[in-house]
């Protein structure tokens, strides 16, 4: 496969954008963006449908290896929609102080499960992936705004991997208590 999709760069690691007028996303660009997350250090890559950091409105395809980290994090002023489209993976709720409120199981229609939420502001959330792949759609607005979403203190330093290990286990136990919760 080529260094890059015809039409894209990378803008940050593993984030890349089209200059395509009409985005499409199809199997090539889950191979390119599995091949990139294959070589990340938190185990994922993008492609941005926006034109830019400013656009409006923000498409984006997502791939997560299965032991990828998505740091905890909220955006203070954006809603945002994820949609799946490979994998199965569990997107995990907390409160300000860090305590896990609910788990939402995700995988694709065909499996019967969820597989599309839309996340209100100011909710602290993180993904964790149960598949070899987790394969999404995420849309938000625009533009970026890095003051805007927000990564707790009680979350991991995610390049520290023991952190990273210790941050995966207390998520797994958090998952596991409210599955049985919610039985």
């Amino acid at each position: 496969m080529s260094n890059l999709l015809p039409n894209t760069k990378e803008v940050a690691p593993n984030v890349y954008y089209t200059t395509d007028t009409v985005v499409c996303f199809d199997r090539e660009c889950i191979a390119f963006l599995k091949e990139k997350a294959q070589q990340a250090q938190q185990r994922r890559a993008r492609l941005c449908a926006h034109t830019s950091p400013d656009a409006t409105h923000h498409s984006m395809l997502i791939v997560t290896r299965g032991d990828g980290i998505v740091p905890p994090h909220r955006h203070t002023k954006k809603a945002e929609t994820m949609t799946v489209i490979e994998g199965s993976a569990d997107a995990l709720l907390f409160d300000d102080s860090g305590t896990a409120t609910k788990t939402i199981h995700m995988s694709p229609p065909q499996d019967g499960g969820v597989f599309s939420y839309y996340m209100p502001a100011d909710i602290y959330h993180t993904i964790l992936p149960r598949s070899d792949w987790y394969v999404f759609i995420e849309t938000t607005q625009g533009p970026f705004e890095e003051a805007g979403m927000v990564i707790p203190l009680w979350g991991p330093n995610v390049d520290d991997p023991d952190e990273c290990e210790r941050w995966r286990a207390q998520c797994e136990s958090a998952v596991s208590t409210l599955s049985e919760n919610e039985s």
